[in-house]
């Protein structure tokens, strides 16, 4: 048997992880206050600043200062775990100066049939939160727009790159109950898109934000 050595290319990927449950409950709370007043013009809305084919899209403003710590951890974590240091200087390549900081925060509130189409977000990294999932996912994949199909997408969260070959790839994630407090973390502009659902009357329910480098404050 000839001795071959392996060579790996640069890719990127996305982390899990779980959003605290005192954390999670403030957005929440924040979440429900809106939904209990939601066509009132209490609340700032997105869409003009957004990608979504969604009709209810906010800004928050109270659960802020509670996730700006719990996602700059998972940034700290994704540019370790991904080796940043070494392949990507627009990310890494921080100064003493600056620092990471949660730019942005919202929260969709998704009917059946609404979607997102192929997007990226602007800042460095950016994450989604799943907070309520309505449907069965079972369900939603034995319809017959899914099951006759080779490349059921019903639901799914996509992430779509092209390879080394230039080759276009998708890596498709389908979210069910047990993922709600769930949070996917990525670099910003990775493009990613959000299928449909179909067999719900209630939003699903996804809360969204964006990490930019800035400068830091003297003190």
């Amino acid at each position: 048997m000839i001795n071959c050595n392996p060579i790996s290319f640069t890719n990127y990927g996305a982390l899990l992880a779980r959003v605290p449950d005192n954390v999670f409950a403030i957005l929440k709370n924040e979440i429900n206050e809106i939904r209990e007043n939601i066509n009132s013009d209490d609340y700032k809305k997105a869409n003009r600043d957004l990608a979504g084919n969604i009709e209810k899209e906010f800004y928050l403003k109270k659960s802020m200062d509670s996730m700006e710590p719990v996602v700059l951890d998972i940034a700290e974590q994704y540019i370790k775990y991904f080796d940043f240091n070494k392949k990507i200087p627009n990310i890494s390549g921080i100064t003493s100066t600056q620092e990471y900081k949660l730019g942005d925060l919202w929260v969709n509130f998704q009917k059946k049939h609404e979607f997102n189409p192929l997007h990226w977000h602007s800042g460095i990294f950016s994450f989604v939160i799943w907070v309520n999932i309505p449907y069965d996912i079972k369900e939603e994949l034995s319809l017959d727009n899914s099951k006759n199909s080779n490349i059921p997408m019903t639901t799914a969260f996509n992430f779509v790159y092209t390879d080394v070959l230039g080759e276009m790839q998708v890596h498709a994630m389908f979210a069910e109950k047990m993922h709600e407090g769930g949070l996917l973390f990525f670099p910003a502009k990775l493009n990613h898109q959000v299928w449909p659902f179909y067999t719900s009357e209630d939003y699903r329910i996804t809360v969204s934000g964006n990490i930019f480098l800035k400068e830091k404050e003297n003190k």
